[in-house]
């Protein structure tokens, strides 16, 4: 995340950003508007109800990390690929810091994000994320 101040757009949820909990992200909140610095709006969200984000955190972790014939990296590194085609910089930084330590190169992990096509990905892993990739921008 920049470290140059961005102006925060209203959210749609007023209620939701007026009443946060008593949690981390509000804390996060709260340090990051004094220090006048950048935060993810998604915060909000987290901080207005922390035993959901909880439940979120262990559903995503639930995912990510059972057994699966797909390794956990390769899991995070699709979550992270993903999320930068939904433009979404939370999320994606998310997964794409687990997947670095997961898979152990973290300029693999972000070479797929910048251009899958030229990574040093696996041909049959780069097949995976083209899919990915169709069904995320072109669903139908």
């Amino acid at each position: 995340m920049s470290t140059l101040k961005v102006a925060q757009e209203p959210m749609y949820l007023r209620d939701v950003e007026a009443n946060p909990k008593p949690s981390v992200y509000r804390d996060l909140l709260e340090n990051a508007k004094s220090s006048g610095g950048d935060y993810w709006q998604i915060w909000h969200l987290l901080a207005f109800d922390p035993e959901a984000a909880h439940h979120l955190a262990a559903l995503s972790h639930t995912f990510m990390h059972k057994p699966s014939p797909l390794s956990s990296g390769l899991r995070e590194l699709i979550a992270a690929y993903t999320s930068s085609l939904n433009n979404c910089e939370f999320c994606m930084k998310a997964h794409a810091a687990v997947a670095s330590q997961l898979l152990g190169d973290e300029s693999l992990v972000w070479s797929v994000i910048d251009n899958l096509e030229t990574s040093t990905l696996a041909t049959k892993e780069k097949a995976l994320l083209r899919f990915v990739q169709k069904v995320t921008l072109a669903p139908a």
